[in-house]
């Protein structure tokens, strides 16, 4: 058995068993008759509530802000759609420019087998060559801020599926905004770059057959209208905008997402880390003071993310342990660790071979009070009828 761990303790948080609610600032315990969140009031006071409203309303945590947060697409976001870096595909990329369909086969949370066909994306250059590109960690990090970005009303926008038309979930933005945001995160990409991945998401197309059967087909940006230097120059205001998967519509339409801290997720630069933040947030929502350690079980995390097929289990758990350590040094300004505290790792081997291994995470007290935020969030969302519900 091998096991690591610090001395930074989770503290225990004494609230009373009442409801536990919280507003922009801070945990607030309260009664049932005390008021909800300020958030969830500005709601209550319209007339008529869409679930684009719910949507674009979050509860941060002590340790966040509203800029820190976005949504997590439960089943969606777990499918492995990024895991192929651009070092892989130079490798895998014929000398014409070309590469071969990719198919990747996951098991969902709920247990159905997705299997998963990604056409690439063929980009033209100027010179008159091309190269085809899988979507990479470039276009996730651009897709994660279009999500966060679509949450602002001000540039979001939501037509729910009505009978046999169906809805559309977009967002405006300029690459200005797109190329401070990923600056700030520390991931700075030229203008250039991010056109390239929006056409890249734009081109690529997605076919997912969920038991046998031929489920979703479509690209990552169904829809996609970029702005170019002339028209900047003419009105500096104009905006571009992209249409997102009719998944995210349907998830939004029936309040399949969950809050989460879209800060540490673009904090992480390992895509295994990247998956499994998400699969914490999404099942690990008991998370607290005295509750079990989050099990995760090799053989199931290969199974479910498709990314950790590398060779020989060996090498697969020792990328699974690399993004686990990614997860327990991931820690905030001051200091505090923001997803573990520690894990312990379990072997099961046949003599000195690996067959699996098993993790145990510790949570930080910071996840925790994420998870408390998501929870308390989910729990009133769910009781305030939208204009679909009536």
């Amino acid at each position: 058995m091998a096991s690591r761990s610090d001395n930074n303790k989770p503290t225990k948080i004494n609230l009373s068993p009442a409801k536990i609610l919280f507003d922009q600032t801070r945990i607030i315990a309260s009664s049932p008759h005390k008021k909800i969140p300020k958030g969830f009031q500005e709601l209550l006071q319209k007339d008529e509530m869409t679930q684009f409203d719910l949507f674009s309303t979050v509860f941060p945590s002590p340790h966040s802000t509203q800029e820190d947060m976005s949504h997590i697409i439960h089943e969606w976001d777990l499918i492995p759609l990024f895991g192929v870096s651009r070092r892989a595909q130079d490798a895998l990329r014929t000398e014409s420019g070309n590469l071969p369909l990719l198919k990747r086969k996951c098991r969902s949370l709920s247990g159905e087998i997705y299997e998963l066909e990604i056409t690439p994306a063929k980009i033209m250059y100027k010179n008159g060559t091309y190269k085809e590109f899988y979507p990479s960690s470039t276009e996730e990090l651009v897709t994660d801020i279009l999500r966060k970005i679509s949450r602002d009303q001000t540039y979001g926008s939501h037509y729910p599926t009505r009978g046999n038309t169906q809805g559309k979930t977009a967002c405006t933005f300029s690459i200005s905004m797109i190329k401070a945001e990923l600056k700030r995160q520390g991931h700075a990409r030229s203008s250039a770059e991010i056109k390239e991945a929006l056409t890249i998401m734009h081109r690529c197309f997605i076919e997912i057959t969920k038991n046998g059967k031929s489920s979703y087909s479509e690209p990552l940006l169904p829809a996609r209208s970029i702005s170019n230097r002339e028209q900047y120059l003419e009105d500096s205001t104009i905006l571009s905008t992209v249409t997102f998967s009719s998944i995210i519509n349907h998830a939004i339409d029936t309040l399949e997402y969950r809050q989460f801290r879209y800060d540490i997720l673009t904090s992480l630069n390992n895509s295994i880390a990247k998956w499994v933040f998400r699969l914490l947030n999404v099942k690990y929502t008991n998370a607290g003071i005295g509750v079990a350690p989050f099990e995760l079980k090799f053989s199931d995390a290969q199974e479910m993310s498709g990314l950790l097929d590398l060779g020989t289990t060996a090498k697969a758990v020792a990328e699974l342990e690399k993004a686990i350590i990614a997860l327990e040094k991931s820690k905030n300004v001051k200091g505090e660790h923001r997803v573990i505290n520690s894990y312990t790792k379990v072997l099961k081997k046949d003599k000195k071979t690996i067959l699996d291994a098993i993790f145990y995470l510790t949570p930080s007290n910071e996840f925790i009070e994420d998870m408390i935020a998501a929870n308390s969030r989910n729990k009133i969302a769910r009781t305030i009828p939208t204009i679909a519900s009536k």
